[in-house]
């Protein structure tokens, strides 16, 4: 059966007769085809700059330059020696250092978030206690630890007892955030803690057996 490709037509615009192939079926050719790029037109904003002819542009040619090579005695004064802010990487050493992956606390909390993805994998997710909205966006559910990560270190508390499932709770994104770092007291640390002691002791005589 025949195509529209390969036939003999004569061009809609100019006349001229022509084989018809891909993009060119009722046209010899791209001016032909497009009235913007036939002889003779001209674009209407040819020539014109826009938003530019509003500028002043003798005021800027003022302007630009203006302090190049000018001495500034008070700036060199205050960049030399002691004086400057990082003088000697004086701010780099001051940093805090907690983004450094050696640190004990990243160690720490890499080891809880070990122990906590195994207590969601085989105890959380088989009881069904996972919320299908799962997320790290402030409108989907975050697993959050009751007593924080950072008051486990600093106390010294087990990783693994923090990742317990008495220590788990499924939270807003947006109200996780602003629960960070809040440290709980005593009593309530006490009791969560001998529930994980206990959870723990279970789930290790289970797999004993």
């Amino acid at each position: 059966m025949k195509n529209k490709y390969g036939i003999q037509k004569e061009c809609k615009h100019c006349g001229t007769e022509f084989e018809t192939r891909p993009r060119y079926v009722d046209y010899c050719s791209t001016p032909c085809k497009n009235p913007l790029n036939r002889p003779g037109n001209v674009p209407w904003n040819k020539g014109r700059k826009g938003r530019q002819r509003n500028h002043n542009t003798s005021g800027l040619s003022k302007g630009h330059g203006w302090n190049k090579g000018v001495p500034n005695p008070e700036l060199s004064e205050r960049m030399k020696g002691e004086n400057n802010p990082n003088w000697n990487g004086k701010v780099n050493r001051e940093r805090y250092k907690d983004h450094v992956p050696n640190s004990d606390y990243i160690k720490y909390k890499k080891e809880v978030h070990k122990y906590t993805g195994r207590t969601i994998t085989h105890i959380l997710e088989p009881q069904g206690l996972v919320p299908d909205n799962v997320g790290r966006h402030s409108d989907q559910y975050q697993c959050d630890h009751i007593i924080p990560i950072k008051q486990g270190f600093e106390e010294g508390i087990c990783p693994e007892l923090l990742s317990q499932p008495a220590n788990l709770q499924y939270l807003l994104g947006e109200d996780n955030r602003r629960k960070w770092d809040e440290y709980q007291p005593c009593e309530v640390k006490n009791n969560i803690l001998e529930k994980c002691q206990n959870g723990l002791q279970q789930t290790r005589r289970r797999s004993l057996l």
